[in-house]
């Protein structure tokens, strides 16, 4: 009877997570720009993502550590620009959360995040379309919403000219070791490398993404009722 009793909160639990899905977009606003709005081919564009956050939701940066909240992504569709260099992000607040028990990097109220895409040299003059999405959690003092992805789409203008040199930009030499191209944060970003390195790594992300899994609080208090339930 215990386990049945178990059972039927935990399903309760994931209704209530359910109905709270959508509540992301609603806590969260967008409003994304272009810097320069005119481009001419060979320049860098910095695409601005400006976040408002209603009441006392909080995003978190693009460099949160592993084992904890998911960190903020932000990706542009490469048909226009190539993505190059980090995401762009103020310093964040750091504080310790209980409830991952690890320190995390977060913003409050309003945060602006930016990335960078260039243009080919070869591009020809018109009016495009730049694409892109930004993959986001949120969190307050007493709960946490799932990740959610928001799309967004700006207008560029290409036109013909030389390269200004106020819009280049030259990424910083990296050392290509273990721990960059699998930092293990379990991230779309590293989800694509590890595919693009073939069944092994992938597999071996899978893995090791699992075990830190079961160490989160919503999956590690499930495990002595799922084994009880099967034995």
């Amino acid at each position: 009877m215990p386990v049945r009793i178990g059972m039927h909160w935990l399903a309760f639990a994931i209704l209530v997570q359910l109905l709270t899905f959508p509540a992301s977009a609603q806590e969260a606003t967008f409003d994304v720009s272009a810097d320069p709005q005119t481009l001419h081919p060979g320049e860098t564009v910095t695409i601005w993502v400006d976040v408002t956050l209603s009441d006392d939701w909080h995003i978190y940066s693009a460099t949160t550590p592993p084992g904890g909240p998911f960190p903020t992504e932000i990706l542009l569709a490469e048909d226009v620009l190539k993505q190059v260099g980090d995401v762009i992000q103020p310093d964040p607040a750091v504080e310790h959360d209980p409830n991952f028990d690890l320190l995390v990097e977060y913003y409050g109220k309003a945060v602006r995040f930016g990335v960078r895409g260039t243009i080919q040299p070869s591009a020809a003059t018109c009016q495009a379309d730049v694409s892109g999405s930004i993959t986001y959690m949120l969190c307050n003092e007493s709960a946490c919403l799932p990740p959610t992805t928001h799309d967004f789409v700006v207008p560029v203008q290409i036109a013909d000219g030389a390269v200004r040199e106020q819009y280049t930009f030259t990424a910083p030499a990296q050392t290509d070791t273990e721990d960059d191209l699998l930092p293990r944060t379990g991230s779309i970003t590293e989800v694509n490398i590890a595919l693009s390195q073939g069944l092994r790594t992938f597999l071996y992300l899978s893995f090791t993404m699992g075990l830190l899994a079961l160490l989160t609080p919503c999956v590690f208090p499930m495990v002595p009722i799922t084994v009880s339930f099967f034995t």
